[in-house]
């Protein structure tokens, strides 16, 4: 296992390490379905049915649903900022979400993947999410949970933003190094930029960022990992290349031209400082 890691509390009330990625999910889910239930979201109260899955009877559609879909979004955003400030629950929650970020920014792992792939705060976050559900797959039951729909059980841009508490604005574009390096995509032909799109995490992405370096598996038995130790005993692909190479002076210059005998030709015209012994010919 690679990254930071945080003592939890299970349900069984044992201690147990988890990955603080995990960890900022967890809770941040916990958090944001305290507020769903005081909203006057409770089943009981709207007039839903509920069992024991924890799944609204979704063919019912409330007057009380109906006023709260409506409300004015920044009266919403403004009512849930007060009830994680006065309820005594939500206050030891976000205490925990601000130690598990802390956490978060000196994952090596985590940092790692935004700096090779140039990835936005946004994107980072949807990420974690798409790859938590290879660590637990009862979190697609959550997701539902959180959606507020059944059927909705992959992360997307709209659960990102409500759990991580994005800018409204916020959106991923066509070239973003999440979408470009496919590390998480659409499901089916959804779009990339649809706040409803649901997103799962690339499988090679998703194993290196949980238990660390390993192969590719689309690459199968192409590629290989060998110790340092049995690299140095392999034999040379090209030993004429490598002693070409070590041969060469400090100030020796190797080229490499590929092409026909007349672009040799015109390469060598053009410069009278060198010759067919500066050439490696491919």
């Amino acid at each position: 296992m690679g990254g930071e890691v945080m003592m939890v509390e299970t349900s069984h009330g044992l201690q147990q390490e988890e990955q603080i990625w995990m960890t900022r999910i967890r809770l941040r889910s916990q958090r944001r379905i305290l507020w769903m239930r005081d909203r006057s979201l409770s089943f009981a109260e709207s007039g839903y049915t509920h069992d024991l899955n924890g799944f609204a009877d979704s063919s019912v559609i409330t007057d009380r649903e109906v006023d709260r879909i409506l409300a004015a979004p920044q009266v919403l955003a403004t009512a849930e900022a007060n009830f994680y400030d006065r309820d005594e629950i939500a206050q030891s929650l976000t205490r925990q979400i601000q130690m598990a970020d802390d956490l978060f920014a000196r994952d090596p792992v985590w940092q790692r993947l935004q700096q090779v792939f140039r990835l936005s705060t946004l994107e980072r976050d949807l990420l974690s999410l798409a790859i938590a559900l290879e660590v637990d797959p009862f979190l697609r039951r959550v997701y539902g949970y959180l959606h507020d729909d059944a059927t909705m059980t992959y992360p997307t841009l709209w659960l990102a933003s409500m759990l991580f508490q994005w800018s409204s604005a916020a959106s991923l574009e066509p070239d973003s190094g999440l979408v470009r390096w496919r590390l998480a995509y659409p499901v089916g032909n959804e779009q990339v930029g649809s706040i409803t799109s649901a997103w799962v995490a690339d499988p090679a992405i998703a194993s290196w960022s949980i238990r660390g370096d390993c192969t590719d598996p689309a690459l199968g038995e192409a590629v290989l990992w060998l110790p340092a130790s049995l690299a140095a005993e392999t034999t040379c692909l090209y030993p004429g290349l490598q002693q070409l190479q070590i041969s060469q002076t400090p100030d020796s210059i190797l080229l490499q031209v590929a092409g026909t005998g007349e672009v040799l030709a015109r390469a060598i015209g053009a410069n009278n400082q060198i010759s067919l012994s500066d050439f490696v010919l491919v």
